[in-house]
């Protein structure tokens, strides 16, 4: 299996909904892939990419 690794900051605000993210993750990732998931977040937030480079 693949690895990937990404950095992304998040507000104070933000903190308890990131950790309960992070903290449900396994559970998360059960029924929607981290790349499916990824790359839904890079649409909705406008943000081009290539597959090529972002899964080699």
């Amino acid at each position: 299996m693949k690895q990937h690794a990404a950095s992304f900051s998040i507000g104070a605000s933000g903190v308890d909904d990131t950790v309960a993210y992070i903290n449900a993750q396994e559970e998360h990732h059960r029924a929607r892939t981290f790349e499916d998931e990824f790359t839904a977040f890079l649409k909705r937030h406008g943000i081009a990419y290539d597959d090529r480079y972002v899964f080699g």
